[in-house]
């Protein structure tokens, strides 16, 4: 068995039970490496198995938030200001309609003020 099959076999497998709750929190730890290491083909790869992983698990809402946050880390790194200021918007709004308020303080405190504009021109 190849590393790709054995990847999918796992994750088939992790999506069956709660394990998958945790490979998701696992691979956002590896999308910060990745972005640490401006490593961003491999980046773009394992953002997209996230996504899909996240698709197929109970509780997607907790994650969504978290991708738009990794996709800001990214715009940060390659000093995209508009796509980071957007990005962090979006994981704002998501988190705050799941009530998590303390990350939307947080994320607010990043923008530097309390409105959550996406447009692209902020």
């Amino acid at each position: 068995m190849d590393g790709a099959a054995l990847d999918e076999l796992i994750d088939e497998l992790s999506i069956a039970s709660s394990a998958g709750l945790h490979q998701c929190n696992a691979r956002f730890s590896l999308l910060r490496v990745l972005a640490a290491q401006r490593a961003f083909e491999e980046w773009e790869r394992e953002i997209e198995r996230v996504e899909g992983l996240i698709d197929r698990i109970e509780g997607h809402r907790y994650f969504a938030p978290r991708l738009h946050e990794e996709r800001a880390r990214v715009a940060e790194i390659r000093g995209e200001r508009v796509l980071w200021r957007r990005e962090l918007g979006e994981a704002a709004r998501l988190h705050e309609s799941i009530g998590v308020d303390g990350h939307v303080g947080r994320l607010r405190a990043m923008l530097g003020d309390h409105s959550f504009e996406t447009r692209g021109d902020v």
